[in-house]
């Protein structure tokens, strides 16, 4: 994942996981594991998940958000 998508809350290192049906995100603590260039090697979340990359710093578990039109038409 982009690295820019990691976030510290209490002490945990973890991302926010876009859930696509119901316009909200959850949070998930995340195990880093390899870095390459902007990308990081997680353990915490599932293969096709979408994770937030901008603006974590304003979202708490279960925060809703705008997600643009056609941006996860395929799901």
């Amino acid at each position: 994942i982009p690295e820019q998508a990691l976030t510290k809350r209490n002490d945990q290192t973890g991302v926010f996981v876009v859930m696509v049906k119901d316009s909200g995100v959850r949070w998930n603590n995340v195990t880093v594991g390899i870095k390459e260039g902007d990308l990081v090697q997680v353990q915490g979340i599932e293969k096709g998940e979408y994770v937030v990359t901008l603006g974590q710093q304003f979202l708490d578990d279960n925060s809703k958000i705008i997600i643009p039109e056609n941006e996860f038409a395929k799901q």
